[in-house]
């Protein structure tokens, strides 16, 4: 009798160890998210917000990161704060909950910004305050329950581990003594430089420390044959032997990663991260194409199950969902008839809504894809006097020309001809032209794809044109704007989007002359 209640005694004993176990482990992250197709919603004011002299339209962004189906692109979502300075916004989410960045701005000014969690079962209360100095307060309720220091030092966060650089020797390490070297030196001093500086939550210091990994791992780890070949090219040492990339075994350190942790899709970085993952040379992982799903698992399972730990799981439903996203967004080709019964067969059940949302992604392709017929790839004129602009210009003499300098690596400029979107349908049928010039700046590869969902008149330099304009124009920066009347002088010079209704304004003037 004895012995039995002191076996049910440790039995208990062991029961509330695993319980408050669990419960330390709920207590330190954000609930799992689940992948599921809906909406989160967003309320809130303002308070105390001075507006510059004429200034009136003030609008809240929300930018969402989309981990499922996103790949070089964030996605933005906005409204306006009305008279009463409220606001209501419904956010798609990709996942039941999700974090994102927003910002309070407008066409000429960034008031504040942050990071929020969203979860579409609870609504967001954001109320924003600004003191006499014009900093930004916050206080939220619902969501994800982020603290004041989450939202606003998220983005410290980032800024400070990208601003503390870190560099060895890379010329003369090998493999494994790179490894060791940014795990064991850079990794950590660039954690520290974050979390020695800044107060998070238990939860958002988690999601932030799995974040930064990723950013590392992929930006620093899956490049080392580049890195140690930059490191030759600064030191300025020559050498004929060739830099070669490290095989499968210098991978292993993926293990730790635990890479079916669904927490991952919290993570900003996890798109880029799967993106650059189904690139790495020694893993030889096919295109999908139209091969079975479970057929082109188990080929690279066969791979890559040894590096990573593990042979199945959630990671490789993503690893099939980025192919199809990779062949959608960077090919800009749409997916096959048995592409489609490919995924459709797959995706079922508790997957469904990825196959869902790879269709969707599709369908949108395609409206892009019919909406930019226009596209001509035209062959760079001889410039006179060393101005390919006005070579270019000329051919379009009786039209107002916009001229968009632009490169398939610059996000503002690619985000600008998505808001101009509206306004270049409507123009076009007024008989503005637009003209889109680029440079070997941008792999010619990559710059035919990403064209077919610009449309428009499409130039590509390919010697030294580019800084010639640039130098005859003094510009700097891009997206930059060259808008030309219909006899072919240049009326507006414009460095960075200034808004769609500025953009209106100036092309109208010049197409009601």
């Amino acid at each position: 009798m004895k012995s039995f209640i002191w076996i049910s005694r440790l039995l208990v004993s062991a029961l509330l160890i695993l319980l408050f176990a669990n419960f330390q482990i709920d207590k330190d992250r954000f609930p799992d998210p689940v992948v599921k197709i809906g909406m989160a919603k967003i309320t809130g004011s303002i308070v105390n917000l001075k507006l510059p002299d004429g200034d009136k339209r003030v609008v809240l962004s929300v930018f969402v990161y989309n981990p499922i189906t996103g790949n070089d692109d964030i996605t933005t979502y906005t409204t306006t704060i009305d008279e009463k300075n409220r606001f209501v916004i419904q956010v798609p989410l990709e996942c039941n909950t999700e974090i994102c960045g927003f910002n309070i701005g407008n066409n000429s000014k960034l008031f504040g910004w942050g990071y929020i969690g969203l979860d579409q079962s609870k609504e967001l209360k954001l109320n924003l305050v600004f003191d006499d100095n014009g900093k930004m307060l916050v206080n939220a309720t619902g969501g994800l329950s982020f603290s004041t220091d989450d939202i606003l030092n998220i983005c410290e966060a980032y800024g400070l581990f990208e601003d503390c650089h870190t560099w060895g020797e890379f010329q003369t390490m090998s493999p494994k003594e790179f490894l060791d070297h940014e795990l064991n030196i850079s990794l950590k001093k660039r954690m520290s430089a974050v979390f020695d500086s800044l107060a998070f939550s238990d939860k958002v210091k988690r999601y932030l420390k799995d974040d930064i990994k990723l950013r590392f791992y992929k930006g620093r780890l899956f490049y080392y044959k580049e890195t140690v070949e930059q490191s030759l090219k600064m030191n300025k040492i020559l050498t004929t032997d060739t830099v070669v990339e490290p095989d499968k075994s210098y991978y292993t350190f993926l293990k730790d990663l635990d890479l079916n942790n669904p927490q991952y899709l919290y993570c900003e970085d996890y798109k880029y991260f799967l993106k650059r993952f189904l690139q790495i040379p020694a893993f030889k992982i096919p295109d999908i194409n139209e091969i079975p799903i479970d057929e082109w698992l188990s080929t690279i399972k066969k791979s890559i199950s040894g590096v990573v730990g593990f042979s199945s799981g959630f990671f490789y439903d993503l690893l099939a969902t980025k192919a199809y996203i990779y062949q959608i967004k960077n090919d800009q080709t749409p997916l096959t008839k048995q592409q489609i019964i490919n995924i459709q067969a797959f995706f079922t059940d508790d997957r469904k809504d990825l196959g869902k949302l790879i269709i969707a992604s599709n369908n949108q392709l395609i409206i892009k894809l019919n909406e930019c017929q226009d596209l001509k790839i035209n062959e760079t004129p001889n410039a006179i006097k060393g101005n390919v602009v006005d070579a270019i210009v000329s051919k379009y003499k009786g039209s107002v020309v916009v001229v968009d300098l632009w490169a398939t690596w610059c996000g503002p400029c690619i985000k600008a001809m998505s808001d101009m979107k509206s306004l270049k349908i409507e123009m076009k049928q007024k008989g503005v032209i637009f003209a889109y010039i680029t440079n070997r700046s941008s792999p010619e590869d990559l710059w035919k794809s990403t064209i077919k969902t610009i449309g428009g008149e499409q130039y590509y330099l390919i010697n030294g044109e580019w800084d010639t304009l640039m130098e005859y124009y003094n510009l700097k920066y891009i997206p930059s704007y060259l808008i030309f009347d219909k006899s072919g002088e240049l009326k507006q010079k414009i460095t960075g989007f200034p808004g769609e209704e500025k953009m209106r304004k100036m092309i109208e003037d010049l197409v009601g002359q």
